[in-house]
């Protein structure tokens, strides 16, 4: 088990996530900030659809609070990246940092297990197995994603950096 001062060995993920986030740039951070603005817009268009009908109907219920609970989630990941943005290129050595970036994916794997669960109740609300047959798919592709992710990051390790151009 490693020490609270180790440093931990490092793995095939340690040099894709180098490659992500060495030299952070606007253009990259506002990907981000869209990201979470957009997640927010899905979670208002749920709440819309939800809120139509006059039900009790369970999954309806579901999708209003996943969605509810969602949204302030990625208004929060889109204002993080938005700081970023504001202060500029003296920040972004805070971005890189393993603990934020750490703290970034957690949020957004929050917020869309949320937006998930959201679509999943609206869905369910509309057609009886229609959350199932989202919750199936969506599972089944979070899965390939990983793998492709797993995949690439092996590759990427086998790479050697590539040296910076010469200015001409």
């Amino acid at each position: 088990m490693p020490q609270f001062n180790e440093v931990p060995t490092p793995n095939v993920f340690d040099a894709l996530h180098e490659a992500f986030w060495h030299e952070p740039t606007p253009e990259r951070i506002a990907i981000y900030k869209t990201i979470g603005l957009s997640g927010a817009a899905v979670c208002l268009a749920v709440l819309l659809a939800a809120t139509q009908f006059q039900t009790k109907n369970v999954y309806a219920y579901v999708a209003i609070y996943a969605a509810t609970a969602a949204m302030p989630v990625w208004f929060y990941f889109a204002g993080i990246h938005d700081y970023y943005l504001l202060l500029g290129s003296r920040s972004y050595g805070h971005l890189v940092e393993r603990r934020t970036q750490k703290h970034l994916e957690r949020v957004l794997l929050l917020g869309g297990a949320m937006t998930v669960v959201a679509l999943a109740g609206l869905a369910g609300f509309l057609a009886p197995y229609g959350a199932l047959v989202l919750g199936g798919v969506s599972f089944a592709f979070l899965y390939k994603a990983f793998k492709f992710h797993v995949d690439i990051a092996g590759w990427w390790s086998t790479r050697e950096p590539e040296k910076p151009s010469e200015p001409q």
